[in-house]
């Protein structure tokens, strides 16, 4: 399920090959980062923006924005750089009719469930057909699990009941443009894939402009 980042690198650099023409770039990109409460969504947009790990948990009120200039030439070859909004959506049911007014115009939605909780992959699918719903198109996605350094000592049949989550997201929201359904394991302990993340989004929306 996974599409590693080398192959969205290699295809970009097949484009580039293939014609002289300029690689169309949209130089602001949204990206909202959704799920339930306490998935961790907050401390992965830090880790990526390089700040340290933090134990405590704070309560995201509403909507956080953060944005960072990407260097496309060091990514993957593009002298260009792409103004990247992260908006951190809070997970809690109290700000649920806020959020709706910030979907409108996402590019990418990066949906995080805690892989110590598996309950909160099911609850992703709602977030997916809200997003759509008010973003009045299917919005391109990938899911992004949480909190891999906690998944020890499961029960056996922890891996059947993962993908049957994930097949059930698969299942009930169609990703658009034919794309592969994306799913990444991430620890922010560890910093883990975390990067990954927010570059494969990142690459799959160039290569999707230029198809």
């Amino acid at each position: 399920m996974k599409k590693k980042n080398d192959t969205y690198k290699d295809e970009l650099r097949g484009l580039l090959n293939q014609s002289r023409r300029k690689v169309k770039i949209k130089r602001n990109l949204k990206f909202i980062i959704a799920g339930e409460g306490a998935v961790g969504k907050t401390t992965m947009i830090q880790r990526y923006l390089g700040r340290p790990f933090r134990t405590h948990y704070l309560v995201t009120l509403g909507v956080q924005t953060s944005t960072i200039s990407i260097d496309l030439e060091s990514l993957v070859g593009i002298k260009d750089t792409v103004q990247l909004q992260l908006w951190d959506l809070a997970g809690q049911p109290q700000f649920r009719n806020v959020l709706k007014y910030y979907y409108k115009g996402t590019d990418e939605t990066i949906v995080v469930g805690d892989l110590s909780r598996l309950s909160t992959f099911v609850q992703l699918i709602g977030w997916l057909n809200t997003i759509n719903k008010q973003n009045m198109k299917k919005t391109p996605f990938l899911v992004a699990g949480s909190k891999l350094d906690l998944v020890t000592g499961f029960e056996q049949d922890y891996e059947a009941k993962l993908n049957e989550c994930l097949v059930k997201i698969k299942a009930q929201t169609r990703s658009p443009f034919n794309e592969d359904f994306i799913f990444m394991r991430t620890s922010s302990l560890n910093n883990y894939n975390i990067k990954d993340v927010f570059e494969i989004a990142i690459l799959r929306n160039i290569v999707r402009n230029n198809r």
